[in-house]
């Protein structure tokens, strides 16, 4: 990532299934692989990835919170609310990163399970 052209990612992984271009971001664009169970998601600016984000599957290890604390042990690591929605006050999910490692999970708190792994250009 922050080096992979789009174009390596669709030759590894077939045409996406969706792109959309960013309604915030100008030149960010995501492409989606919604038909692969762990409907892979990349975030692209002119072409070049910078983000990939990968859904988790409920059951698995990989779907606790105590799995990504275990895994990132002796690493930087931080935990804070994360606002879903603008205007939303209701801070029901939380983001526990790695940032030397380039990497964070999104965890639900009502539901008490990290729904998705996130992986960033370092």
């Amino acid at each position: 990532m922050g080096k992979t052209p789009v174009s390596e990612v669709v030759d590894r992984l077939g045409p996406p299934t969706n792109k959309t271009p960013s309604t915030q971001v100008k030149d960010v664009a995501f492409i989606e692989y919604k038909d692969r169970p762990d409907h892979l998601k990349f975030q692209t600016r002119a072409n070049v990835v910078e983000a990939e984000f990968r859904h988790v599957k409920p059951g698995s290890p990989q779907s606790t919170l105590q799995y990504w604390r275990h895994r990132w042990r002796g690493q930087l690591t931080t935990f804070m609310s994360v606002q879903t929605n603008p205007g939303a006050h209701d801070l029901r999910v939380k983001q526990f990163s790695a940032p030397n490692l380039g990497a964070a999970v999104l965890y639900d708190v009502s539901s008490d399970r990290v729904t998705q792994v996130v992986r960033y250009v370092r």
